[in-house]
């Protein structure tokens, strides 16, 4: 064997001289670098959290020029390297599977654009690894997070109180002409600041506390610690407000994994810094309790915890320092023994936020809102009989009083869809000093739980409520204390954190992810490409839902990439855990303060990570630029110092050596001005894209102006720049047929323009049914009908598709009847009555089956008078018709035509049998009641109501709502006839429509009700 020559030790030496020289030349072009992507890391929470491709377009332009860039320097270093850890071929694999999933997408455009974000995410997780090569530069991206963190905070703690420093930015940024514009960033007592959802700024606040906490403990300069610790409190303060029960379910896990991994040593540093800032951010939230002119001023409560928080530091650093100044004094404590005050403190919190206060309900004066009710919810064992006791009293001198108790059992399907079934409900009244209140009721065997609610009746007094709890009948004991109040806390964010796993937002997640896996079932291998749970998610739903995202980051993965992209992200998991174990064994030169950074990224990766499988943080850009930016950090250790085996262990065998040889991958280089150019080819894409949306608003600002000849130019130019992008074809197929004379080259490109959205875009449920609108506006019935109908497979769960395709069949045939064509007309009436059945079979399938509303009703009604009827004639007819029975609609199944509602189901039996409604009074139980669905009357007209019954009945009463004020008596007008005339000559129309109310005395037999216009 021939042997390799060895390079000279002075050759070596020469060629890391020159390596070094190279570096530092362009060591000021690197900074450059390294600051444009701290800029990208702060600035995108901002725009919305870089959620819309309004400002994500801008933000990918900007990371790849800054990409281009990196390699241009890359090439001047004469650095050829692109990927060498499994980290990175992990991350490089997520990008590559976007881009080969636009193949088998079932939306190019959204395909694309899934595939730029996951681009910009790899440019700026490769320049972030590749650059912060030292300690000080990722102590620089570290604090650039928190900066960002601490912006977040501030624009939400302010807009909780008003917005006065928001208003102030919006109003600059008007001035200066600026597209930026802050809000939505407080909404129903939770802040959302710029990323305009809680959950998801929670967990970036999150990660940005551990950042803090980290940075303090390594940090040498008492002032910069002070300012961490500051932050990390505003940080905290501002999370608590989120009301994100995942990410605060989560902290005590999280703050125990990480105070274990932390080095031997830092424990209990970690460990007083954590309480402090937990203490600190106690006191801002919960001094204003205590103290009532601080109440209502959030900012002061802060900066009094702010204090707080460096009051308890400074005390404890010269504690410190004065037992360090001992002789021979050293402190010893095994890791173990921190479990006890941590568990203590963790105790200790819950115990204090659980403490119970008589709860007051408020008079239910005109004025009240709230106050005056609660409701308790809780899980009790099915089958079981149980008895709720409670002690009830007023305050002294308030004689008159009232109260209600109200019991209600929720099934699975009751908690997602807020209906449940009343167990036991009671009224009190004037009652004494204090008084017992039981209630004996049963659990059915599908409860999952029992919502019990007590409600102040009177408008007078107030009423407290005590020493709640529940019994067993059996042997008296108690089997729960029920908390109706809470001393520190509002009953308002307890009852957020109650049975979180029986709560309708854990259930319809749940269910989320049951559709989304329905996604992958059917494209299993590649996916459907990047954004198509968006499109395909109303094709798949167990009932309606209008959530565009799955709430589970792998089941998006799963849906949008397949078995193979979920693979990817499994290598990208175990490539991180791998590099982890790899660090922790064989660098033993690491510093503490290396190992403190590395375990906190760690832990924030895990954070997001964990919490992305119930939640849709990840789509928000700007949060998963944090994760990627995170994990880059993370992988600069492994990328830029690796690990070395000494002498033992490289004697020992491949089983132990098997984590260090994954984790040091043969390094994969490439040729620098190669990925220049791709770089710049990959950003003329989202530049495309931009001045595609420029051109569209142009167009759109033409159109509201009437310049409908520079209108069109400007969208034919948004088509060229975007040409997958079906709603800029669909629009300038609408202006051009808006013109008021098209040429026929103008109409065949209209023609071209639609089928070609349709086409590129035919899962897109939007599209479809405009689409389908054009090919009416240009006379294809034929064809718009049939996409209409691609519109109700793609959303059948939703009744706008249906009423669309109603309304088209009563339009077309219509148009038929005034050319004499009765059998065109009779064809088309036939097609939108389908939509009765056709609906029915959809909604066997439906969690949450749908009825139609009142104006799809109304145009089926029509078609019926249509059908039996139908002549030239009957056009005029049919306009006076106003309501008219269709006993066969019934497309929910539960036996009631849907024209109809039984207002009281304990007095009244309805049904349909033989084709007549019937109508069952139940004995001893009151009058029923029976309502139509709501219809329109014309002020000025006179109207005639006739009903046909399928029984005697001497007398029927009735009510048109919003124009009676008691019932009336029909005349009868026949054997079996009833009739009246309402005339609105002098009335004021209601806005909120008409409908007529039968009184149930005794069994009515309905065989028709009609109400049409007879002046």
């Amino acid at each position: 064997m021939v042997s390799k020559k060895k390079t000279p030790k002075k050759s070596v030496k020469k060629q890391n001289r020159n390596i070094e020289n190279r570096n530092n030349k362009y060591k000021a072009f690197k900074t450059v670098l390294l600051i444009l992507n701290l800029m990208a890391v702060f600035y995108t929470p901002f725009v919305r959290g870089l959620y819309f491709e309004a400002e994500q377009f801008p933000a990918e332009v900007f990371v790849l020029i800054s990409f281009a860039l990196f390699w241009v320097m890359k090439y001047l270093t004469k650095d050829g390297k692109f990927i060498s850890t499994p980290m990175e071929y992990a991350s490089l694999g997520l990008a590559v599977v976007y881009f080969v999933s636009i193949i088998m997408s079932v939306s190019y455009r959204l395909a694309i654009s899934e595939w730029l974000k996951y681009c910009m995410f790899f440019c700026i997780f490769i320049m972030i690894t590749d650059l912060a090569k030292d300690q000080r530069s990722r102590i620089a991206v570290l604090w650039t997070v928190v900066a960002a963190a601490m912006g977040l905070s501030i624009i939400g703690l302010d807009s909780s109180v008003g917005g006065r420093f928001v208003d102030m930015a919006n109003s600059l940024f008007k001035s200066l002409h600026i597209p930026v514009e802050f809000f939505g960033l407080y909404v129903d007592g939770r802040i959302h600041s710029t990323i305009q959802y809680p959950n998801a700024l929670a967990v970036y606040l999150l990660v940005a506390v551990f950042i803090s906490l980290a940075l303090s403990v390594i940090s040498e300069k008492r002032w910069q610690r002070m300012v961490l610790g500051a932050c990390s409190t505003v940080l905290s303060v501002t999370l608590l407000l989120t009301l994100s029960r995942g990410v605060l379910i989560l902290v005590p896990f999280l703050l125990l994994l990480y105070i274990l991994f932390i080095p031997r040593g830092y424990k209990l540093k970690v460990s007083m810094l954590s309480i402090n800032t937990a203490l600190s951010s106690a006191v801002s939230l919960l001094i204003g309790r205590g103290v009532k002119f601080l109440s209502s001023n959030l900012w002061a409560r802060v900066v009094i915890g702010v204090l707080v928080y460096i009051a308890i530091f400074l005390m404890l650093e010269f504690l410190i320092s004065w037992l360090a100044g001992k002789s021979k004094f050293k402190l010893k404590i095994k890791p173990a023994f921190l479990l006890v005050p941590f568990a203590a403190v963790v105790v200790a919190s819950v115990l204090f936020i659980n403490i119970p206060n008589t709860l007051v309900l408020r008079s239910k004066s005109s004025d009240s809102k709230t106050g005056y009710y609660t409701v308790k919810n809780i899980q009790l064992v099915p089958g079981k009989e149980y008895r709720l006791e409670v002690d009830a009293s007023r305050a002294e001198g308030d004689e008159e009083n009232s109260f209600e108790v109200r019991i209600t059992t929720k099934n699975k399907r009751d908690i997602m869809f807020n209906t449940g079934t009343r167990l036991q409900s009671i009224s009190k009244k004037n009652i004494g000093n204090v008084e017992k209140v039981e209630i004996p009721f049963t659990v059915p065997e599908d409860s999952r739980l029992i919502v019990i609610q007590f409600t102040n009746t009177s408008s007078e007094s107030d009423i407290f409520l005590d020493n709640a709890k529940i019994v067993s009948p059996k042997n008296n004991k108690t089997v729960k204390k029920l908390t109706l109040a809470y001393k520190y806390m509002p009953n308002s964010v307890m009852g957020r954190f109650s049975n979180l796993f029986q709560s309708k937002s854990f259930l319809a997640r749940m269910q989320f992810i049951q559709d989304g896996l329905g996604i992958f079932k059917d494209h299993w291998f590649l996916g459907a490409g990047g954004g198509a749970w968006s499109v395909l998610t109303f094709s798949y739903q167990s009932y309606l839902y209008w959530s565009t995202q799955p709430h589970s980051y792998i089941v998006q993965v799963a849906a949008e990439t397949g078995i193979v992209g979920v693979l990817i992200f499994i290598m990208l998991i175990a490539s991180i855990l791998v590099q982890f174990i790899t660090e922790r064994v064989y660098k033993k030169d690491m510093d503490d303060a290396q190992k403190i950074l590395q375990i906190t990224l760690l832990v924030s990766i895990f954070t997001m990570f964990a919490h992305s499988m119930l939640d849709f943080d990840l789509s928000i850009s700007s949060v998963y630029i944090l994760l990627w930016t995170v994990m880059a950090l993370f992988n600069s250790s492994s990328r830029h110092e690796k690990a070395v085996l000494d002498k033992k262990e490289l004697e020992e065998g491949n089983k132990n050596r098997l984590l260090y040889r994954i984790n040091n991958l043969k390094r994969f280089n490439v040729n620098c001005i190669a990925l220049v150019i791709v770089s710049l080819l990959v950003m003329a894409v989202p530049m495309a894209f931009a001045m595609a949306a420029h051109y569209e608003k142009k167009s759109e600002q033409y159109m509201s102006e009437g310049n409908i000849e520079m209108a069109l130019e400007s969208i034919k130019k948004a088509v060229s720049f975007d040409s997958f992008n079906s709603g800029y074809k669909i629009k300038y197929c609408e202006q051009l047929l808006s013109q008021e004379s098209i040429t026929r080259d103008e109409l065949a490109l209209a023609r071209k323009l639609r089928e070609d959205a349709y086409k590129i875009d035919k899962y897109n449920v939007s599209t479809a049914e405009k689409a389908g609108l054009l090919s009416l506006k240009m006379s294809e019935f034929d064809r718009g009908l049939e996409m209409i109908d691609r519109a109700i497979e793609l959303r059948p769960f939703a009744e706008r598709q249906w009423k669309m395709k109603a309304d088209a069949c009563y339009e077309i045939a219509k148009a038929y009847i005034n050319k004499n064509d009765v059998q065109n007309a009779k064809k088309y009436i036939e097609q939108g009555l389908e939509v009765i059945k056709e609906a029915a079979i959809k909604n066997e399938k439906n969690m949450k089956p749908f009825v139609f509303g009142s104006k799809t009703l109304e145009g089926i009604e029509k078609m019926v008078y249509l059908n039996k009827n139908i002549s030239g004639e009957t056009l005029d007819q049919v306009k006076n018709q106003v309501f008219l029975t269709v006993n066969e609609i019934d497309i929910n199944s539960d036996g009631i035509p849907d024209q109809w509602k039984n207002l009281t189901p304990d007095s009244a039996e309805v049904g349909v049998e033989n084709g007549v409604i019937v109508v069952k009074s139940i004995p001893e139980s009151g009058a029923g009641t029976i309502q139509t669905r709501a219809f329109d009357l014309e002020e000025g007209k006179k109207y005639k109501l006739e009903l046909v019954l399928g029984n005697d009945a001497k007398e029927v009463s009735y009510r048109l709502m919003n124009y009676h004020n008691k019932y009336q008596k029909l005349e009868k007008s026949g054997e079996r006839m009833f009739s009246a005339e309402i005339d609105m000559a002098s009335e004021d129309i209601n806005s909120e429509g008409y409908s007529v109310r039968l009184r149930i005395d005794k069994d009515l037999v309905i065989e028709s009700l009609t109400v049409s216009q007879v002046r």
